[in-house]
């Protein structure tokens, strides 16, 4: 018997807030309104690599003003098969080199990425689909940096409100407030960006480009708080049917059940600013989590527990799990394990899963963070393998 994919999708947004601070008394004398950020491919391939509370450990401040996107209207666009053309206007695409990577997004929501341009009105795109001619915007998502940085900080603004996770519904919610240096002459600021790295100007995951220019003056300091939201889905049990090769095996019929996220299993920024684990499900949902990770087979069956938390699954059979080497652009990670012949056998399966795991220490069946209750009891026999197989995807809000 060999896999199912099986999925949890996390849909980040990012919104960026400025103030300006007396640095002599630390009383903010200027509050900006609240924005939203836009988040870089780079940044969201670096989900692969990074836990998303690492991602934006550090804030920049520069004076650039390119723009994050441009607006088309007049001009529209329509779609057909991977082949984007535009009609009326004056907008246009400038070349490969300049374009490849910005998303277009009509304004009926659909969206693709630019591969190649053909022509000034016509380019390739990633994705097939059909799409009415409509208005659109093109995100500039392949900026890699500020446009012309002056500072980055880590110095963090401690304790709640300012610097910490909260948990709404489905939506984590992570957040640092960071202080810049103090001036010694007039600095309008026009762009801020967050990244995972001290120095490197590039490492940038997400830019915004101010509504408006953020003066600071000599003996103050600009304070940005930044608030990364992750959207967890499903948001509660679903029903639906798992495809596992040579699965189900008699006397059952079908491979139906109900799918649930249990624990989190992501890095939470604490109130000190820190990253660290946010519950018993250790960073096991991170896409970037490589270690510690496994699958499980039960004949517990148990109905998922509420959102956010977990019973154990006590051990019919877990093994640790492997992650899948990333391709750029794709924005999903595959986790791997495979219960052998001597693992897992059992005429009374009733629920498998994926988790934290380090065997001796905690196991997946405990430190769950996806379920997937059957309605049926399963079978795996002494001459089966079964490998289980856990997509976790992730996606922006584009703003």
């Amino acid at each position: 018997m060999n896999q199912i994919i099986k999925a949890q999708h996390q849909i980040a947004q990012g919104f960026v807030q400025c103030f300006v601070v007396d640095a002599a008394t630390g009383k903010v004398v200027k509050e900006y309104p609240r924005q939203k950020n836009l988040i870089l491919n780079q940044g969201l391939d670096q989900v692969a690599t990074d836990h998303w509370a690492d991602c934006f450990r550090y804030c920049s401040a520069g004076t650039g003003v390119t723009p994050t996107s441009d607006d088309s209207s007049p001009t529209t666009a329509s779609q057909s098969g991977t082949t984007v053309t535009l009609v009326g206007g004056t907008f246009v695409f400038t070349d490969t080199l300049t374009d490849a990577g910005k998303v277009i997004k009509w304004d009926t929501s659909e969206e693709a990425t630019i591969i190649t341009v053909t022509s000034p009105t016509v380019v390739e795109v990633i994705n097939s689909a059909t799409v009415p001619a409509a208005d659109f915007v093109v995100y500039r998502t392949n900026q890699t940096g500020l446009t012309s940085q002056l500072k980055r900080t880590s110095t963090y603004l401690t304790g709640a409100p300012y610097t910490g996770t909260t948990l709404a519904s489905n939506v984590f919610q992570m957040r640092r407030t960071y202080d810049f240096t103090a001036e010694v002459g007039t600095i309008n600021y026009t762009e801020i960006g967050v990244g995972w790295h001290v120095s490197t100007p590039t490492a940038i995951f997400s830019r915004i480009l101010l509504a408006a220019p953020v003066p600071v003056t000599a003996g103050q300091q600009l304070r940005v708080t930044y608030e990364l939201q992750l959207t967890l889905l499903p948001a509660a049990p679903f029903s639906k049917t798992a495809i596992i090769g040579g699965w189900p095996v008699a006397p059952a019929l079908d491979t139906t059940g109900v799918e649930a996220i249990q624990f989190l299993g992501l890095s939470q920024v604490a109130t000190s600013g820190a990253s660290q684990n946010y519950d018993n499900g250790l960073q096991a949902s991170e896409p970037a989590q490589t270690s510690t990770i496994g699958v499980f087979v039960s004949d517990t069956s148990t109905a998922p527990a509420s959102f956010g938390s977990s019973i154990s699954r006590a051990g019919t059979g877990s093994v640790a799990a492997t992650v899948a080497a990333y391709v750029v652009g794709n924005y999903y990670v595959d986790k791997t394990g495979t219960l052998a012949v001597g693992t897992g056998n059992s005429v009374a399966l009733r629920s498998m899963g994926f988790g934290g795991h380090s065997p001796n220490t905690f196991f997946a069946y405990t430190a769950t963070t996806m379920v997937f209750v059957f309605d049926e009891a399963q079978t795996k026999l002494n001459t089966h393998t079964l490998t289980l197989t856990w997509r976790f995807s992730w996606s922006r809000v584009l703003s």
